[in-house]
């Protein structure tokens, strides 16, 4: 039985609330460390935080996530320049992340063990997600300063899931293959995504895709395991179709136009977490 029903409905309640509040504030530290990466002036996780226009540093009550933004109308206290609803709308996020994070924990964890070991990996994969998600926005790319640790993180994690604690890595939907482990389901994830990104890459010279995608495809494959993979990416794929389609139509944008894609594939992981058991099924054959 899971903890989603076994708890009892206080304490789940107390848990998304946790939930609710610390992915608002992944979502504040993520801006943070767009900034910092992409500024290269100090070191991503030291010095308080300023106003990038007036450089005035900032307060505990200027630093509330959501809140601070709302009660100052989107605008610095000390210059009243206005402040970009980008950051605004990542804390959203990751508030919504969190909850799809601690709904998935929480409906397939059977133990405190594995909601705690769960929860470790989510707050690294959650960080990540909405870092990335941002900075392809605005920059187009993906620097190593986060993901490289984070993929060596999760390969770690799903070693210690599978040969120390010998506990389920909850986020991976079960294959159907002789030999399945935490440890082989996400190898296989990252190595079939990892093949089908260089295939683009060598096929397209690097138009499709660029070299530093690849590192996508092991932090996707490893989080996700084999099947949750192929449904995230698949849907990532045709969202953003659509969305360039439409872009072209609505914009100056031409086929030859490049458009971020990590915030649609945050979207369609947080969508493979939560709805994987019943999408799985519909998409899949039953011997995978």
């Amino acid at each position: 039985m899971s903890l989603l029903a076994s708890l009892p409905q206080e304490l789940i309640w107390v848990i998304f609330a946790f939930a609710f509040l610390y992915g608002a504030i992944f979502g504040s530290f993520s801006s943070v460390l767009v900034s910092r990466i992409h500024s290269k002036k100090q070191w991503i996780f030291l010095g308080r935080s300023a106003c990038p226009d007036c450089g005035h540093m900032l307060h505990i009550w200027d630093l509330f996530p959501i809140f601070s933004y709302a009660l100052l109308r989107g605008k610095c206290r000390y210059c009243h320049k206005k402040i970009p609803i980008t950051y605004f709308l990542l804390e959203i996020s990751g508030w919504i992340l969190a909850f799809i994070f601690a709904y998935t924990l929480l409906s397939r964890s059977q133990t405190f063990n594995e909601l705690i070991f769960g929860s470790i990996v989510a707050v690294g994969a959650i960080i990540t997600m909405l870092t990335y998600t941002l900075y392809d926005y605005l920059y187009l790319e993906i620097p190593d300063e986060i993901l490289i640790p984070v993929v060596l993180f999760l390969l770690w994690m799903l070693v210690a899931s599978t040969h120390i604690l010998h506990i389920d890595w909850i986020y991976h939907i079960p294959m159907n293959f002789p030999y399945d482990s935490p440890l082989a389901n996400g190898t296989l994830g990252a190595l079939v995504i990892f093949s089908f990104f260089m295939i683009q890459i060598l096929i397209s010279g690097g138009k499709w895709m660029w070299w530093w995608d690849l590192r996508i495809a092991l932090f996707l494959g490893l989080l996700l395991g084999f099947k949750s993979t192929l449904i995230a990416l698949f849907f990532a794929y045709i969202s953003g179709s659509i969305i360039g389609v439409i872009l072209m139509f609505t914009t100056k944008k031409s086929a030859q136009s490049q458009i971020p894609f990590w915030p649609f594939l945050t979207i369609w992981i947080a969508c493979a977490l939560a709805l994987s058991p019943t999408i799985v099924p519909m998409f899949l054959p039953s011997s995978l």
